[in-house]
């Protein structure tokens, strides 16, 4: 079961950007949005949320999979 939750809260025509929450406690952990000096989605964290291994990986494959349909 996935840990995280990724909700799409911004569409700007070009480029999206969702908040990514906690499954088991519903707190917001970040953001992932366009960044254009890599041109690439990348994660945003808020200040003081820490990340095991399995969060970073399933945020990894949700950018990748974003990046996949950019094309």
């Amino acid at each position: 079961m996935d840990n995280l939750i990724f909700k799409e809260v911004k569409d700007t025509g070009k480029t999206k950007v969702w908040e990514v929450s906690s499954r088991h406690n519903d707190v917001v952990l970040g953001k992932i949005g366009w960044y254009p000096q890599w041109r690439r989605y990348v994660f945003y964290p808020f200040p003081n949320m820490l990340f095991d291994y399995a969060c970073l990986r399933e945020t990894g494959k949700f950018i990748h999979k974003q990046m996949v349909a950019r094309t």
